[in-house]
C-alpha cells in the first residue's frame, strides 16, 4: 500500500494542487459589492422612514385671544 503524494507524478504535465488559494475580488467587483450594500441600506431606511420620524413637537394649545 502506498501513501498518495501531494506532488504530481514526474512528467504528468499537471501543476501541483494548491491547498489554500485566496481569490481577491477585482476593483470593479469590490465597488459593485459596496454599491449593492449601500443600496440595501438605503432601501431599508426608506421603508422604515415613518417609524424613524421623531414625533412632532407640541408644547400645548395657544390661549384664545380675548
Amino acid at each position: 500500500m502506498s501513501i498518495p503524494s501531494h506532488k504530481p507524478h514526474v512528467g504528468s504535465g499537471k501543476p501541483a494542487a494548491k491547498l489554500h488559494r485566496t481569490v481577491r475580488p477585482t476593483r470593479q467587483q469590490a465597488d459593485n459589492s459596496r454599491l449593492h450594500r449601500e443600496q440595501l441600506v438605503d432601501e431599508v431606511l426608506a421603508e422604515s422612514f415613518p417609524a424613524s420620524d421623531p414625533p412632532s413637537w407640541v408644547q400645548g394649545t395657544a390661549p384664545v385671544p380675548r
